[in-house]
């Protein structure tokens, strides 16, 4: 207590109801003093035990509650990347990342112990054989299973899914920090709805009974772009969650980079998915359809109207004129926008702390170009192949079709209004369509193909 503030700290475990009700009674008469305010600190999860928001009960993974909510202590890749940068050999810090980051169906972030604790490891030498346990335990976080189990079973099932025998997991779990294991106490308790420490308790009981093997888990691929991880992961959550992502950005901006890395982060969590292109077939459930413009040898915007329709879980990586054209709608769209990501990947790389739409992510790879004309002129020999590969599908006769609203859009700058648009045409004897898709590109795009869409959600 200090002065007229009184901190009541929640306890991380609780026994019985008899205990939950006291402590509740005990918070209740509390409130009752006019001249104290009352601070109550703890996870989301009990504190919402103790307001009665949420009433325990028996264990079961028929409807479990995956969201987790109450992220006021989130902490993002910008947040975390200057405390261990200069601290680790630059090829390993996404080990230390990968260790500290907990990705969830809603949002993602960095646990600040864990950093720590990460560090600590990496000194030792130990973090190598502790990371493929953790990745694999995290899967809880990702990706909590739903079934008709109840009981017991329900809150042993979820680490059980992730092995192929109790034994092998066991073997895991004991390679696991405290650290790690309280938190996944706390997600099976959190996600089934059970007395805050009962899991550990079934858990506990059930390891006892059982033999350790030492389990066969794969080495943790560490080559990802250290700023791009976040968001990589998150991705593949929520395409493995069957979630449509939509990857958002202008040209340049690292989507193809992001878009590579999370399907890699995707099939090293489970390879059971085929990863297709919408002109190509799969005879199984488990796919993702990959939309991407900057495929191959591009994709164009008349194509792409059609690879929506398709039944599957999508990942679709457009600009947002592409995206702002082909209206994508329905089914609902997880959105990232690349520019956020890139813009701190731009701050760490070359100290550039106000983002430039002209850089490239290659250029930047490659350290080689310094001169801002010399980006420029890179930038626009992209826009060129982007407009006439993508747009206009490589048909110099569609851009000569179309040259009256190009040369009006340079002349009194972009957009222009589909009705202006098709007035133009029509007055210099164009036939022009009912539904002009090409129309509609006319009138979302703006100089640096930059439209107002708003953006929804970024991982970092």
């Amino acid at each position: 207590m200090v002065d007229d503030l009184i901190l009541v700290e929640l306890p991380k475990e609780i026994n019985d109801i008899n205990e939950l009700d006291k402590f509740k009674d005990k918070i209740n008469e509390l409130t009752k003093s006019k001249d104290k305010k009352i601070v109550i600190e703890g996870r989301n999860y009990i504190v919402e035990l103790y307001l009665g928001k949420i009433k325990p009960g028996t264990p079961s993974l028929k409807n479990p509650h995956v969201d987790i909510k109450g992220n006021a202590l989130t902490f993002n890749t910008r947040d975390i990347y200057r405390l261990i940068y200069k601290e680790i050999d630059k090829e390993d810090v996404t080990k230390i990342l990968e260790y500290s980051l907990i990705t969830m169906p809603n949002y993602s972030t960095y646990i600040p112990k864990l950093i720590e604790e990460g560090k600590e490891l990496y000194s030792k030498g130990k973090l190598d054989e502790i990371l493929p346990a953790v990745v694999k335990f995290k899967e809880i976080y990702s990706r909590f299973p739903t079934k008709d189990i109840e009981g017991e079973d329900a809150v042993l099932y979820p680490l059980l899914s992730l092995f192929p025998s109790p034994e092998e997991m066991k073997g895991a779990w004991l390679k696991l920090t405290d650290t790690w294991k309280e938190l996944i106490y706390y997600r099976i308790d959190s996600a089934l709805k059970i007395l805050p420490g009962q899991s550990k308790k079934i858990i506990s009981k059930f390891l006892e009974k059982i033999q350790e093997k030492d389990p066969k888990l794969e080495k943790w691929d560490h080559t990802y772009t250290l700023e791009f991880l976040e968001t990589d992961e998150y991705i593949a959550t929520q395409l493995l969650n069957n979630k449509n992502v939509l990857l958002l950005g202008p040209i340049k901006s690292g989507k193809t980079t992001i878009g590579k890395e999370a399907i890699k982060n995707l099939l090293s969590r489970d390879n059971s998915y085929s990863i297709v292109t919408p002109k190509e077939t799969s005879a199984g459930e488990k796919k993702i359809i990959i939309i991407d413009y900057h495929a191959d040898d591009f994709e164009t915007l008349r194509h792409m109207t059609s690879y929506f329709k398709k039944s599957g879980t999508k990942f679709a990586i457009l600009t947002p004129d592409l995206a702002e054209v082909l209206n994508i709608k329905e089914p609902k769209y997880s959105e990232v926008y690349s520019v956020d990501v890139f813009k701190h990947f731009v701050e760490n790389r070359r100290n550039v702390h106000i983002f430039n739409p002209y850089l490239s992510y290659s250029i930047l790879k490659s350290q080689k170009i310094d001169n801002i004309k010399e980006l420029k002129k890179e930038y626009m020999k992209d826009l060129s192949e982007y407009i006439y590969k993508v747009i206009f599908e490589g048909d110099p006769n569609l851009i000569k079709w179309y040259s009256p609203l190009i040369a009006t859009g340079i002349k009194y700058g972009f957009p222009l209004p589909s009705k202006i648009s098709r007035t133009i045409l029509e007055y210099t004897q164009r036939k022009v369509e009912k539904k002009d898709i090409f129309l509609k590109w006319f009138s979302v795009i703006t100089n640096f193909l930059r439209t107002s869409r708003k953006r929804t959600r970024a991982a970092t």
